[in-house]
C-alpha cells in the first residue's frame, strides 16, 4: 500500500517541498459548508504557492507594504473553520514565524475567552494577529475594547496589528522565488496553548524536531499513506485537530475533507455521510461524537444509504472513552459496511507535541473498590459484581518508536531505601510519564514550570539512548495523567489534580459524571456536569457536583431530581455529595476544546458566578471557600424566571415569539443579561457581537423551541434585526425571492477556475443579493477600467465592426467584380462572367475574410481581450432565482428591450463569462442580425484569457463556429438534443409558441431574459456603456413528446408575462437611459 515512505524522518518542511514535487495537482484539502457543499479545495501546489506568497509578505519590511517581522517573532492565527487558517500556519512556518493557534474571542460570549486571548497574546509577546475577512475583526474588535474599557480590572485589549491574510494573498503577484527558512530541529515551530481545563493555558514550544517525529509517529502508527482520505470536524486550534487531521495528513501525502464543528453539531451524520461520499479512510474525534452520531443518524428520517466499507482507522481521543458510545456506533453503522475493530482508543496530550500511542484493543473490567483504595487494576470475572468497573485501553506505547513510557508513583516512606519517584509494574495505578524525541521543548516563558513538568527524573537507572542536545540527560514529561499499564498496553484512569481524595479514597470524578448523566437521560444534558472537591470549614474535603439540566426542564420537579442524583450517586459510587447545582443549558464551564474544566467550575462556584436554577448544600460540610462570597451569592437570584413560551407559535403575540428571541441569545447564547439584549433589538444582528458559531447555534435553539427553521444566509446582513425576525418566523421562516447581482467584471479579473469550488468561491465574492426585506437592489459601485484595458477593448471591437461591417463585404465584393470583370473582358460570355463572380465571392471570403480575421485574432490574443471587454463595458448577471448548473434552458431573451445589436452584443460580451458565472456556457442563436462582426466577436472570445498558441486557438474558434447549429429552430433543437442550453433572441412574437414546444419536447426549462445595453449602436459599438444580462425564474415545463395545444397556449402566456416583469423591473424607455429601478 505504501508506495512513498510517508514519513522517513523529514520535517513537515521537507514534507511539503517533496509532496508538491511528487503530485503538485492533487487535491490536499477540501472544506465543506454545513449542508455537505465544497466551499475552498487546496492543491498541494496551491498551499505552496500561497503560503510562499503570505510569508514572503510576512517578511517584507514595512517600506516595502510588508508586515516587517522577522524569524523568530509570533503571530497570532486568528480564523473561524477554514482552509486561510492553514496557508497561513503553513506561511509561518516557511518564513521561520512562530505561529500561535487561538481561540477566536468575540466580545458577547463569555469573558473567558476574552481573558483568554489577552494572556495568550501577553504570554506569546505577539505584536501581529494574522486572519480573514470572514472574521470580520473590526467590527468585533470595538466592541471588545469597548469591553476593557468599562470594566475595570480586566486588564487591557492586546495592541497588535491586523493582517487579512486572503486579501494579501489575493493582491500578491505570487511568492516566486521564495526560498523557506532552513530551521535546526530545536528551532521552534509555534506554540500550542494548552486548553487549561485543570489551570491556566499554557504555551507549549513545539519545536520542528519534535513535530517530524510525532507525525512520523502518528503517521506509521495509523497507516496512513499518500492513499488516505481523512474526514474531520475538528477545530484547527486545538492539536488533535490540527496536528492529527492537517499536518498528519500531508506529511503523509494524503487527501482530506474537512468542516467546521458547528457544521457537525448541527448535524452530527453529515459526519458519516462525508465518510461515505469521498470514501474516508480516517476520521479523528472525542468519544462523545461517536455516541452523539449513532444516536442522531437512529433519528434521522429517511435516512441516508452510506457505503462505510471504505474505512480503515478511527482516533477515539481526548477525553474518557465508553465503550457503550464505541459499540452503538458499531451496531449502527455496521448495516453501512462498518467493519469492527476499525476504532482505536488513543492517547496523547500536547507537551508531547500529540501522539502517544494508539491501536488500543483491550476491555477491562476490574475491581473498583480496589483501583481507588490500592491503586491497583484487579480483573474481576462477573461483570454483575457491584464493585465492576470497565476501563478501556489506549494502545502500545511499546509499539512506537523511541517512545519511552512508565507508571510512576512517589516513594517517601521510611521503609523505602530510597526517597524519589519509582516505576512500577503491570497493573499499578500511578502517574504516567512519557519521554522521546517527540517531548516539547517546554512552556514558553515559564522556566521553572518547564523544569518541573519536563524535567522529571526517576531513581531508578535510567536506560542508555535519551539524551538531549548537549548530552544532558532527557527528563520525563509528568503528564499529569493516572494510568496503568496491562499486558502491555496503556490505561487511563484520570487526572491527578482533578483527582478527589476521600478518607484515602481516590475518586475519579468521570465517574460520578457519568453516573448520574447515565440515570438521567432527558433531564442531565450529556458530557454538561463536573464533579470536584472542595475544602470544608474542618479542612477536609467534600465532593461538589455541577450539572446542566435539559431546555425543558420545567417540566420536571428540579428539587426532587437532585436528590436523586445524590442518591443514585451514593449507592453506585459508595460517596456522597455535600453540593448539587443544576444549571441552565449551556452554561457549564468548558475549555475551548470542548472539555469539562472542572476547576473552572469549581472557581465559579467560590465566585458565585454559576448560572444555576436550583442549588442544594449540606450546611455542616459547606465549604470555606464557598463562605466567602456567600453574601454576594444573597445578592443573586439562584433562578432567573424565563418567559412561558405559548402552547404553539399561532397562538403567541408578537411579544412572546421577541422575548423568546431575546432570552435565546442573552441567556443561552451570549450569557449576558435580557435587558442589554431588549436594548438592541433594532439594531443589526452583526452588532451584537455573534460569532458565526454562536449565530448557527441560536438559530437551532430557536428552531427547538419555536418550531422555525430561520435561514442561515439572512443572519448575518446588515439589515436583519432581532426585531424583524418575527415576521420570518411567522412565516414559517420563508422569505420573498432574492435578486443575485454578479460583477462579471470584477470575476474576469480572477482569471481562470481551475476547480468548479473555486468557480463557486469567486461567484459568491462578486455577488450582491438583494434585500430579503424590500426586494431592493444595492446601487452596484462603479467599476473603474485600467487605461490599457480600455484601449485594448476600443481596438477590438473597431477591428471588428470594422472587418465586419466594413472590409469584409468590400473585399469579397472587390473581389467578386475584379475576377468578374476579367473574364467578361475575355469572353464577353455574360453566363461565365457571374460564374466568375460567384468564385470571386467564394474566394474572397475563403482566403481574404479568414487571413483578414487570423491576423486580428493573433494581434488581440496576447491582450487580454476578454477581461478587457468585460471590463469596458461593467458587464453584470442578473439573476432572479438560482441556476443548476447540470440543468437544461431554453432562454428566451426579448426583442423589446434593446436593440437587436445590442442585444447581440451583450450575449456574446456577457456570454464570455457565462461558464464562470453560472457552471454551464449556452449557445447563443439569433433569429436575426447574424453580423460578421458578432460571429468575429465569438471567435476572438473562444479562447479565454489570451492563450499563447494562437494557432490553435484560431483553430478552435473555426471549429466551434463550424459547429454552432443555424438560428433556426431545428437548429435550436438540435443543439438542446446535445446537452446543450440556447439563448433565442426573439424577434417576433409568432416565434414563442414554436419555442414552449421545443422546451416540452427536448427536456428543457424556459428561462425567460432581457438584456440592458444603453444606448450603443453600429456606428457606436465602442461606446462604454453597462451591459447586463438579466434572468428571471425558470419556467418548469412538463415534457412530453406531444405538446397539447393548450398547455403551450397556457405556457406561452405564462412566458410573455414574465418578459413583461422583467421589462418593467429593470428597463425604462430607451432614449430615457437605462438604469436599474429596484
Amino acid at each position: 500500500k505504501n508506495t512513498e515512505m510517508s514519513g522517513s524522518g523529514r520535517t513537515l518542511l521537507e514534507a511539503l517541498d517533496h509532496w508538491s514535487k511528487v503530485q503538485p495537482d492533487k487535491l490536499l484539502h477540501t472544506f465543506l459548508d454545513d449542508h455537505g457543499t465544497e466551499v475552498d479545495t487546496l492543491t498541494y501546489k496551491d498551499l505552496l504557492d500561497k503560503s510562499a506568497a503570505l510569508a514572503q509578505h510576512l517578511l517584507a519590511p514595512t517600506r516595502q507594504n510588508g508586515a516587517g517581522l522577522k524569524p523568530g517573532d509570533r503571530a497570532l492565527l486568528v480564523y473561524l473553520p477554514s482552509l486561510d487558517f492553514i496557508t497561513a500556519f503553513y506561511a509561518c512556518l516557511r518564513a521561520g514565524i512562530i505561529a500561535v493557534p487561538v481561540f477566536p474571542p468575540d466580545v458577547r460570549k463569555a469573558k473567558k475567552d476574552l481573558y483568554m486571548f489577552s494572556a495568550i497574546q501577553s504570554s506569546s509577546g505577539a505584536l501581529v494577529a494574522l486572519t480573514n475577512k470572514t472574521f470580520n475583526y473590526a467590527k468585533k474588535l470595538s466592541g471588545v475594547q469597548s469591553f476593557f474599557s468599562k470594566d475595570s480590572g480586566n486588564g487591557t485589549w492586546p495592541d497588535i496589528k491586523w493582517i487579512v491574510t486572503d486579501s494579501v494573498i489575493q493582491a500578491a503577484k505570487g511568492g516566486d522565488g521564495f526560498e523557506s527558512c532552513s530551521p535546526s530541529l530545536d528551532t521552534p515551530a509555534f506554540l500550542q496553548f494548552t486548553s487549561g481545563s485543570t489551570s491556566e493555558p499554557k504555551g507549549v514550544i513545539v519545536s520542528h524536531g519534535n513535530l517530524a517525529h510525532n507525525l512520523d509517529l502518528m503517521v506509521t502508527g495509523v497507516g496512513a499513506s499518500e492513499t488516505t482520505v481523512q474526514v474531520s470536524w475538528l477545530p484547527l486550534y486545538h492539536d488533535m485537530g490540527l496536528i492529527g487531521s492537517y499536518l498528519g495528513l500531508l506529511y503523509s501525502g494524503g487527501t482530506g475533507v474537512y468542516m467546521s464543528p458547528v457544521s457537525f453539531v448541527r448535524n452530527p451524520p453529515l459526519w458519516m455521510e462525508t465518510m461515505s461520499k469521498y470514501r474516508g479512510t480516517h476520521a479523528s474525534a472525542p468519544n462523545f461524537a461517536y455516541g452523539l452520531t449513532a444516536r442522531k443518524f437512529l433519528a434521522k428520517r429517511p435516512q441516508p444509504l452510506l457505503d462505510l466499507s471504505c474505512v480503515e482507522h478511527m482516533i477515539n481521543a481526548a477525553e474518557p472513552i465508553h465503550w457503550i458510545d464505541v459499540e452503538r456506533f458499531y451496531a449502527v453503522f455496521e448495516q453501512a459496511g462498518l467493519k469492527r475493530g476499525v476504532i482505536f482508543p488513543t492517547y496523547g496530550l500536547a507537551e508531547h507535541t500529540l501522539f502517544v500511542c494508539s491501536n488500543g484493543k483491550q476491555v477491562l473490567t476490574v475491581n473498583k473498590t480496589i483501583l481507588e483504595s490500592e491503586q491497583r487494576a484487579v480483573e474481576v470475572a462477573d461483570s454483575g459484581d457491584p464493585n465492576a468497573y470497565e476501563v478501556v485501553g489506549c494502545g502500545y506505547p511499546g509499539q512506537a518508536k523511541g517512545v519511552d513510557l512508565k507508571i510512576v508513583r512517589q516513594d517517601s516512606s521510611e521503609a523505602s531505601d530510597q526517597v524519589g519517584f519509582h516505576a512500577l509494574a503491570q497493573d499499578e495505578v500511578g502517574e504516567i510519564w512519557v519521554r522521546s524525541r517527540s517531548r516539547a521543548e517546554g512552556y514558553w516563558g515559564l522556566e521553572e514550570k518547564t523544569a518541573e513538568d519536563f524535567g522529571g527524573q526517576l531513581v531508578d537507572k535510567e536506560p542508555d539512548g535519551f539524551l538531549e542536545v548537549g548530552s544532558n540527560p532527557m527528563g520525563f514529561l509528568r503528564t499529569g495523567d493516572l494510568g496503568f499499564m496491562h499486558n502491555d498496553e496503556l490505561f487511563i484512569c484520570g487526572r491527578m489534580k482533578d483527582l478527589i481524595i476521600i478518607r484515602g479514597r481516590n475518586i475519579f470524578p468521570q465517574d460520578i459524571e457519568r453516573a448520574v448523566e447515565d440515570a438521567f437521560v432527558g433531564k442531565l444534558r450529556g458530557g454538561c456536569s463536573a464533579a470536584f472537591a472542595v475544602t470544608t470549614k474542618d479542612g477536609t474535603e467534600a465532593i461538589h457536583l455541577v450539572a446542566e439540566v435539559v431546555e425543558g426542564f420545567k417540566d420536571f420537579d428540579v428539587s426532587a431530581l437532585a436528590d436523586e442524583m445524590r442518591s443514585t450517586i451514593a449507592k453506585g459510587q459508595g460517596v456522597s455529595v455535600s453540593g448539587v447545582y443544576l444549571l441552565k443549558p449551556r452554561t457549564v464551564e468548558k475549555t475551548t476544546s470542548g472539555k469539562i474544566a472542572r476547576q473552572w467550575c469549581k472557581r465559579a462556584l467560590k465566585n458565585g458566578t454559576l448560572q444555576s436554577i436550583f442549588e442544594w448544600f449540606d450546611d455542616s460540610a459547606d465549604s470555606a471557600e464557598k463562605d466567602a462570597s456567600a453574601a454576594e451569592k444573597e445578592q443573586q437570584p439562584a433562578a432567573e424566571n424565563r418567559p412561558a413560551l405559548a402552547v404553539s407559535l399561532e397562538e403567541m403575540t408578537d411579544d412572546d415569539i421577541l422575548n423568546a428571541v431575546v432570552e435565546t441569545v442573552a441567556v443561552d447564547v451570549l450569557k449576558t443579561s435580557t435587558e442589554s439584549i431588549m436594548e438592541d433589538v433594532n439594531k443589526p444582528i452583526t452588532s451584537l457581537g455573534l460569532n458565526s458559531m454562536e449565530g448557527m447555534q441560536m438559530l437551532s435553539l430557536l428552531e427547538g423551541k419555536l418550531g422555525t427553521s430561520i435561514p442561515q444566509e439572512i443572519l448575518f446582513e446588515e439589515e436583519t434585526t432581532l426585531l424583524n425576525l418575527i415576521p420570518v418566523i411567522r412565516n414559517g421562516g420563508k422569505i420573498g425571492a432574492r435578486t443575485t447581482r454578479i460583477d462579471l467584471a470584477a470575476l474576469a479579473g480572477r482569471g481562470k477556475c481551475k476547480t468548479d469550488k473555486q468557480r463557486l468561491d469567486w461567484v459568491w465574492r462578486v455577488s450582491t443579493k438583494s434585500s430579503w426585506r424590500t426586494g431592493e437592489m444595492p446601487p452596484a459601485a462603479p467599476f473603474d477600467i485600467s487605461k490599457e484595458n480600455e484601449q485594448t477593448a476600443t481596438r477590438i471591437l473597431t477591428f471588428a465592426f470594422s472587418v465586419g461591417h466594413v472590409w469584409e463585404p468590400a473585399l469579397t465584393a472587390a473581389v467578386t467584380l475584379i475576377l468578374a470583370s476579367i473574364v467578361f473582358a475575355l469572353t464577353g460570355n455574360l453566363t461565365w462572367t457571374l460564374g466568375a463572380g460567384a468564385v470571386g465571392f467564394v474566394a474572397g471570403q475563403v482566403l481574404l475574410v479568414k487571413s483578414i480575421r487570423k491576423e486580428i485574432f493573433q494581434r488581440a490574443a496576447d491582450l487580454r481581450w476578454r477581461r478587457a471587454l468585460v471590463e469596458f463595458f461593467s458587464c453584470k448577471l442578473i439573476l432572479e432565482a438560482d441556476l443548476e448548473p447540470n440543468a437544461k434552458y431554453l432562454i428566451v431573451s426579448d426583442a423589446k428591450s434593446s436593440s437587436s445589436l445590442q442585444r447581440r452584443l451583450a450575449h456574446v460580451v456577457v456570454g464570455s463569462m457565462h461558464e464562470t458565472a453560472t457552471g454551464f456556457t449556452p449557445v447563443c442563436l439569433s433569429s436575426s442580425n447574424k453580423g460578421s462582426a458578432f460571429d468575429l466577436l465569438e471567435r476572438l472570445l473562444v479562447g479565454g484569457m489570451g492563450s499563447k498558441d494562437t494557432t490553435e486557438q484560431w483553430r478552435a474558434s473555426e471549429a466551434t463556429a463550424q459547429m454552432k447549429p443555424p438560428a433556426t429552430i431545428s437548429g435550436a433543437k438540435a443543439a438542446l438534443r446535445s446537452g446543450s442550453s440556447v439563448i433565442w433572441d426573439l424577434a417576433e412574437e409568432r416565434d414563442i409558441s414554436d419555442l414552449v414546444d421545443l422546451a416540452m419536447t427536448s427536456g428543457a426549462q424556459l428561462l425567460p431574459c432581457v438584456t440592458v445595453a444603453g444606448d450603443l449602436t453600429e456606428s457606436t459599438p465602442q461606446k462604454r456603456q453597462p451591459l447586463s444580462v438579466i434572468y428571471g425564474a425558470p419556467i418548469l415545463v412538463p415534457h412530453t413528446s406531444k405538446p397539447y395545444k393548450t398547455l403551450v397556449a397556457g405556457f406561452k402566456d405564462t412566458l410573455l408575462t414574465e418578459l413583461g416583469s422583467l421589462n418593467e423591473k429593470f428597463v425604462i424607455p430607451r432614449g430615457k437611459g437605462v438604469e436599474m429601478t429596484k
